[in-house]
């Protein structure tokens, strides 16, 4: 028999989270939970967990929000610039490069 698949639930609404730990649970998976980011970090350090689920409620409302800024195109605009201008260098050449020698430890063909 396979073990169970782990699952560690991390939510404030301690509501929420005990409707989703007994869905996953009549399901077939062992669930472990959290209330708070800092109790996850806890548990994930010490118990091996295949999939973790993280506040919905959360994510649901910035999606929303996101959702809204879409509809104001100057501020949506605006946020996509600074989002774009915020990030690191990339470059997929450099990228392949740094896997080909730190990970795949192979040289490049000439």
């Amino acid at each position: 028999m396979r073990p169970k698949k782990v699952i560690l639930c991390v939510d404030d609404n301690e509501q929420e989270l005990s409707v989703l730990k007994f869905m996953l649970a009549t399901n077939g998976y062992r669930v472990v939970s959290a209330v708070t980011g800092q109790e996850a970090i806890g548990i994930f350090a010490e118990t091996p967990v295949d999939l973790v689920l993280a506040d919905f409620a959360a994510y649901a409302k910035a999606q929303e929000l996101v959702d809204q800024l879409y509809l104001q195109e100057d501020a949506w605009s605006r946020t996509a610039v600074i989002n774009c201008l915020s990030m690191g260098y990339f470059s997929s050449d450099r990228s392949i490069r740094e896997y080909a020698e730190r990970i795949w430890a192979v040289k490049p063909v000439t």
